[in-house]
């Protein structure tokens, strides 16, 4: 192993060098979001004099705990928790860069989790950056500090990733579930203007996850930090507010009269995005008949959509597709894709590809969800997913997104989605986006697979 060092506007950092990857961890970006800085826009850090070592992950932002997922390497949790991490190929010169901004729906998580680790695409020639983030009340009262946060991290990159290998004009953002809805709040935000060049929402939605309500109030903590951050007392949990200025509208709506910050977009969904409701405690019946009410009766088909599918469709697919469709109509080069590729042992036991389930094949790190994770693995898993992720790395190094073999992947046009499908075994076809019925109809499809 190798020390290596690499100098960044606050001073020298050391770290080794290991399988042809630099990793540099827990790298301060902002100084503590304590005491007199809680609920305040994130500041430049102190510089250090003496080289610092990058060896281990910060801690992670206060949050509640979410069972099923593990694999956070943070230094537990901590109000002080504004750090990042680097993935660099060695030796690496003016490299493209991958911001990945975490999921969690604003309340868990960090960039120290294994899902989001950046050795594979690093070793494949993508200088990789995860951050954290302020979670819940400590990142959404009084003000968008989980925003100005994230700003604050892609500002830093600007500045310091030169010192690293990378092209501080070849930066794309990509996001997954809150991270997916937090590059939607990026693209638009004029704050966030300069700091990226491309954007990839994975499992983001569009503008259905925004809230036009005024930000929750400041609790009285005076300087003592809460035990952890949680939803707030409504049970709606943390959406991002259009305030007319940091999100100055909708995301459709911005995008609709141009204002966009990057020059090509990437808008992912998952087949079953739904999903997500076998990890929350939904009363799914309720559920089902308060979506069927909103529900047009042309869409509901000859079979009735159960809560996964409503929710699917009216919650993510199709916000993501109204935000493609803005972006596309304004002038921005706009790649749709429709995932559904799963793990060889997943295959007629669960109903589809899962909420962010794009996002993991992506980087090469094994899907976190407890109803992959639980599954044996096979040695044919990576194949699925290697196609997608070519495509993917060749639009972060700014060509177009085409493999070497399959179907070229076409621009979306609004009003008619033609995207990229996934299918279970990670085949690429080009096709229309599945409607609600297609969704529907999953759930018998599954049951079929599960028996045959």
């Amino acid at each position: 192993m190798t020390e290596v060092r690499a100098r960044v506007a606050q001073g020298v950092l050391i770290r080794r060098r290991e399988g042809g990857v630099d990793r540099y961890l827990g790298v301060p970006y902002a100084a503590p979001p304590v005491c007199a800085l809680r609920w305040r826009a994130p500041e430049l850090p102190t510089p250090w004099r003496e080289p610092r070592e990058a060896l281990a992950f910060g801690p992670d932002s206060l949050q509640p705990p979410f069972p099923g997922w593990d694999g956070s390497r943070g230094a537990g949790m901590n109000e002080d928790c504004l750090y990042l991490n680097v993935w660099a190929p060695a030796e690496a010169r003016d490299a493209p860069v991958l911001v990945v901004i975490h999921g969690g729906g604003f309340q868990l998580l960090s960039g120290a989790y294994d899902a989001f680790d950046g050795s594979r695409l690093a070793a494949e020639g993508v200088v990789v950056v995860t951050f954290n983030y302020r979670l819940g009340l400590l990142g959404f009262s009084g003000g968008s500090w989980w925003l100005r946060d994230q700003i604050a991290a892609l500002a830093w990159v600007q500045a310091n990733i030169a010192a690293f290998g990378g092209a501080a004009d070849r930066v794309t953002i990509i996001g997954v579930s809150a991270g997916g809805v937090s590059v939607n709040a990026l693209t638009i935000s004029p704050a966030a203007r300069g700091l990226f060049c491309q954007a990839i929402s994975v499992s983001g939605a569009g503008g259905s996850l925004f809230t036009l309500a005024d930000h929750p109030p400041q609790p009285a903590l005076g300087d003592a930090p809460p035990v952890y951050a949680s939803a707030f007392a409504t049970g709606a949990g943390e959406l991002p507010v259009v305030d007319g200025d940091l999100i100055p509208a909708l995301p459709s709506q911005a995008l609709r009269k141009g204002a966009s910050n990057a020059a090509r977009l990437v808008v992912v969904f998952s087949t079953g995005e739904g999903s997500l409701l076998d990890e929350l405690d939904v009363p799914t019946d309720a559920l089902a008949q308060a979506l069927l009410a909103q529900t047009p009766a042309a869409e509901r088909g000859p079979v009735t959509p159960d809560a996964q599918a409503l929710y699917s469709h009216l919650v993510f697919r199709q916000p993501a597709l109204a935000l493609a469709d803005a972006a596309a109509d304004a002038g921005a080069p706009t790649y749709v894709a429709d995932y559904d590729a799963l793990p060889a042992a997943a295959r007629g036991a669960l109903r589809s590809a899962g909420h962010g389930a794009a996002l993991y094949d992506i980087l090469g790190n094994p899907n976190p969800s407890p109803a992959i994770a639980a599954l044996a693995g096979d040695p044919q898993d990576d194949r699925h997913s290697a196609g997608f992720r070519r495509r993917v790395l060749n639009f972060v190094r700014g060509g177009p997104p085409d493999g070497a073999d399959g179907p070229s992947w076409p621009l979306h046009a609004a009003g008619q989605p033609r995207a990229l499908r996934i299918d279970r075994t990670g085949e690429p076809s080009i096709g229309p986006v599945l409607g609600l019925q297609d969704l529907a109809a999953l759930r018998d499809l599954n049951r079929q697979d599960h028996t045959s």
